[in-house]
């Protein structure tokens, strides 16, 4: 369990206090497959992976749900490895 707590000091002097006691992402309160795609999609263009690289890397993980396919998963993360960021700016 990985929750959090935050406390904010209004200038007032009241303290606003929030919990959640479980992350989200967490078993306990878990994302959907539409948050979980749009984390990855976030990552990888923090990390400059190439859209398409991206994108056959999360077709591949995808179809594993319904037809699993090791080797079409295999084949697109060593594609993941051996291509470089790409350059910003």
């Amino acid at each position: 369990r990985f929750g959090a707590t935050v406390a904010l000091d209004m200038p007032d002097g009241r303290t606003l206090t929030a919990t959640a006691p479980d992350a989200w992402g967490d078993p306990e309160n878990p994302m959907d497959a539409d948050a979980v795609r749009a984390k990855f999609q976030r990552l990888a263009d923090a990390a400059r992976i190439p859209p398409a690289t991206a994108r056959a890397v999360e077709d591949a993980v995808s179809a594993q749900i319904d037809r699993p396919d090791p080797a079409r998963l295999t084949a697109a993360l060593h594609a993941l490895a051996a291509t470089p960021p790409e350059r910003t700016g």
